[in-house]
């Protein structure tokens, strides 16, 4: 029997965690076969798997944890705002809720505001998408983050918690490199932004903005870096004003 016109070559869809665990090593594929699909149910799906992932080992990260509280208390210090002793155990106890809830948050809220950033640096470069398309490129594409989470307690198995200087100890970046006592926060947080995950996280967001805006590689490369070049400057304003 003749296939009924339009659905010749039509992507085999694939469900939903078959594209989670895909789309980082076949993302040209992913985006292709789930192009009408909302971004919803795998932002929902990749916050989950990083909360537990986080609640699972948040007793693995306690030294690097505390040693970020620490380094609050220093950096409130050295502003001339020291923050008494009876609220440094609040602000170290703040620091590390802040990664529990943080991290799920992240991948549940962040690709949607992505998507707002991606809607900006389309319009720029002519790649035509919506609002829903940029969503769900912004959720498949940071899908390695879950790998940049699952590598936080890999390491701190690895590595002696006594030396921890803070949470960029743990960075598979530049941002490892940099003692952040003494490292403006601005240039710590920029450092931060330049690990492999989000490296790799922008290069599946060009891919997508190529597959679902039926662009050029070169474009989609284009698109993800205005998007991360904005998010850069934003995320810079709180260091800079703190």
């Amino acid at each position: 029997m003749t296939s009924p016109e339009g659905t010749i070559g039509a992507p085999k869809q694939g469900g939903l965690f078959e594209d989670l665990v895909e789309v980082p090593f076949a993302p040209a594929k992913v985006f292709d076969r789930s192009r009408a699909a909302s971004a919803f149910m795998y932002a929902l799906t990749t916050a989950v798997i990083v909360a537990v992932v986080v609640f699972a080992t948040k007793n693995l990260m306690t030294p690097w944890l505390d040693a970020q509280g620490d380094l609050a208390l220093k950096m409130a210090a050295a502003k001339g705002t020291p923050i008494p002793d009876a609220a440094a155990a609040t602000v170290r106890k703040t620091t590390s809720y802040s990664l529990l809830v943080g991290g799920p948050l992240i991948m549940l809220i962040g690709p949607y505001l992505n998507a707002v950033l991606l809607l900006i640096g389309g319009k720029l470069m002519k790649a035509q998408i919506s609002y829903s398309q940029a969503a769900l490129i912004a959720t498949l594409g940071g899908v390695p983050r879950i790998l940049g989470w699952l590598s936080l307690p890999v390491q701190a198995l690895l590595l002696n918690g006594s030396t921890a200087r803070g949470l960029t100890d743990l960075s598979l970046g530049p941002a490892r490199f940099f003692d952040p006592a003494t490292t403006s926060p601005a240039v710590l947080a920029l450092l931060g932004s330049l690990d492999i995950f989000r490296i790799w996280q922008l290069v599946l967001i060009a891919i997508g903005i190529s597959v679902i805006g039926r662009v050029s590689r070169s474009t989609g490369a284009l698109v993800a870096i205005i998007m991360a070049g904005i998010a850069a400057i934003l995320g810079l304003i709180p260091s800079a004003m703190f």
